[in-house]
């Protein structure tokens, strides 16, 4: 029964060589697509990465400049109130403004 296995085995390794032979080409050109697509599945994934660091980057400046812009838009509410008010603090101005207090 061994031999019998061990001829079979032998034969199959015999056949698969010839093929091989026959046939290296056809290997050759599955072997180069295969390395080909993954290849470009790998390329894939790293730009995909990146693109969503790019997005992750983005939304984080997005969102600082939101908060800056509030915070100048504050301000701004908060100069034109005093500007507002400034006229109400002006007194009136007399004939004799010329001249020194004493």
């Amino acid at each position: 029964m061994g031999s019998k296995i061990a001829a079979l085995w032998a034969k199959i390794k015999q056949q698969v060589v010839d093929i091989f032979d026959k046939d290296k080409g056809v290997f050759f050109f599955i072997a180069v697509g295969a390395v080909v697509f993954k290849f470009r599945d790998i390329l894939l994934g790293i730009m995909i990465n990146s693109a969503k660091r790019v997005d992750k980057n983005a939304h984080t400046d997005d969102t600082k400049l939101s908060q800056q812009e509030n915070q100048l838009n504050q301000q701004a509410d908060t100069l034109v109130q005093k500007a507002a008010e400034e006229p109400s603090k002006e007194g009136t101005v007399d004939d004799d403004w010329y001249k020194k207090n004493n």
